[in-house]
């Protein structure tokens, strides 16, 4: 295993399957691959296969799959980022013009993956630690309506019958 994960370990690992283009990020799949896989895609799998939603799995994916093809951009393999290179990341982010929930879950992503490496002796560093991440409202994004919203229009609807139309 090289010390430079690139986009090619990632995208064009294994985990793809047919012409999707969507990987197969099941417990299964990740299970072979974790056993199965080469260096950086068994790391890449046996990260992914700690996240029980095949949502986050696939979010993750997508995110790691970003940073690798922007490191490759900027000539530097993932585990050759630094905190500087990382706040140039975002900053990319930043003025491409991403909601701040997402730029922080990129980065959450990311900083998730170098812990990770970091708990299976790649690496002793994770620069995203101290990357400052957007602020993210505590409201939803869409406006809903809370339980007690919900039975409160409910019951009103039930005391109010049937609506009569002449």
């Amino acid at each position: 295993m090289t010390d430079v994960l690139t986009l090619n370990d990632i995208a064009g690992s294994t985990l793809q399957l047919g012409g999707t283009g969507r990987p197969d990020l099941s417990g299964l799949a990740l299970a072979r691959a974790v056993v199965d896989g080469d260096g950086w895609e068994r790391l890449v799998a046996g990260w992914l296969a700690t996240y029980d939603s095949p949502h986050t799995r696939h979010a993750y994916w997508r995110d790691l799959t970003h940073l690798a093809t922007w490191a490759t951009t900027a000539s530097r393999g993932v585990l050759e980022l630094s905190l500087s290179n990382l706040a140039a990341y975002k900053a990319t982010l930043i003025d491409s013009g991403l909601a701040s929930a997402t730029i922080a879950r990129r980065l959450a992503a990311v900083s998730a993956f170098y812990r990770h490496l970091r708990s299976e002796g790649v690496t002793d560093k994770n620069p995203v630690e101290f990357l400052r991440r957007p602020h993210v409202s505590a409201e939803a994004g869409s406006p809903a309506l809370t339980r007690a919203q919900a039975i409160s229009l409910l019951d009103a609807a039930e005391l109010a019958g049937p609506a009569i139309t002449p």
